[in-house]
Formats: C-alpha cells, sequence, structure tokens
C-alpha cells in the first residue's frame, strides 16, 4: 500500500508539473504571438509615419499644419501639428481637448484610409503647438474611442460645443488673430 501511494503521489506531481509546464508553454507562446503582432503592427506604423514625413509639412487648413508624425510605443503613431494664429496660452487644455477630440475621432471613425489601422487597435496621438512651439495640448485616441458608435451630431470641433463654449472659444481666436497683426 505504501508503494501504491507513493506511485500516486508521483503521478500527482507529475501531472501538477506537466500542466504547470504546458500552462507556461503557452502563455509563452501566446506573450510570443503578442509581441510578433505587436512589431508587425510597429512595422506598419513605421511606414505609415514615413509616408506622412515625406509629405510634411503638410497644410491640413487654413490653420492646421501637420508637422511630422513617428511611433512612439508599441501600437502608437503619434502626429505632431501646429495652429497658426492663435496663442496656446489663452487656453488650458481641458478646454482644447473638450473643442478638438470630437472632430479627430469622428475622422479616424470615417476615414477609410485609417480602417487598417482602426482594425489593428492603433492609438493614435495627436500634439498640438502654436507657432511659437507653447503646446496646446495632446489628444489620445484609442479603440475604447473610435470602436464606440459614429456620433453623427459631434463631428466638428464647434458641433459639440455650448453657445457660450463657442463664443469663448471665438475671442480666444480674435485675441490669437489680434497677436499676429499685422499679418502679411
Amino acid at each position: 500500500n505504501i508503494f501504491k501511494l507513493k506511485q500516486i503521489q508521483s503521478m500527482k506531481k507529475l501531472t501538477q508539473t506537466s500542466i504547470l509546464f504546458l500552462l507556461a508553454l503557452s502563455l509563452l507562446t501566446f506573450t510570443q504571438c503578442k509581441d510578433a503582432k505587436n512589431a508587425a503592427v510597429t512595422k506598419i506604423l513605421e511606414v505609415y509615419a514615413k509616408q506622412i514625413n515625406d509629405n510634411c509639412p503638410m497644410q491640413v487648413n487654413q490653420a492646421v499644419r501637420i508637422d511630422s508624425c513617428r511611433v512612439t510605443d508599441k501600437m502608437t503613431i503619434k502626429t505632431h501639428s501646429t495652429i497658426s494664429y492663435v496663442n496656446a496660452k489663452n487656453f488650458n487644455p481641458d478646454e482644447f481637448i473638450k473643442m478638438t477630440k470630437p472632430g479627430l475621432l469622428y475622422t479616424i471613425q470615417t476615414n477609410n484610409d485609417l480602417k487598417s489601422l482602426r482594425d489593428l487597435d492603433v492609438i493614435f496621438i495627436y500634439s498640438y503647438n502654436d507657432d511659437s512651439g507653447k503646446p496646446f495640448g495632446e489628444i489620445t485616441i484609442g479603440p475604447e474611442d473610435y470602436n464606440q458608435p459614429v456620433d453623427e451630431n459631434n463631428k466638428g470641433d464647434l458641433a459639440s460645443m455650448k453657445t457660450e463654449d463657442t463664443d469663448a472659444l471665438l475671442n480666444k481666436v480674435v485675441t490669437g488673430i489680434k497677436d499676429h497683426l499685422p499679418m502679411e
């Protein structure tokens, strides 16, 4: 009976060891697969950033210019932009993010050129400075944001703002433009 008891204990230890080995092997494989995916996505983002940088500076509209783009972390691409004719000192970052994020989110959700990046769960970071290099703010948009239903009522910078917020924004823009006068 002692011999059988020792055999049963040995089999239990062997079974526990085997289960732990298989668990460790599966975790290692999963981690390597995840690392391989991250590496592949990073390469895709590097190509994407190079395409943008080859065209920089790129004027988006009369006030916004994309200066550069780079991969900052796994699954993350960061775009650096300048907003002309306004001063960052007139905005606090929370106001700026509240005003700007809805339009960026709508663009990411609806732009077909970004579909492949959305499908890869890429994180987009947008960093804005004024003409003097002072930061307005930084906006991060990840899968938890752009995988939500598209909000057709919030697709622009001003669409999500209350009337009093819009009036305050316009006053800040006028002040910023006055600071740049006389313009060429």
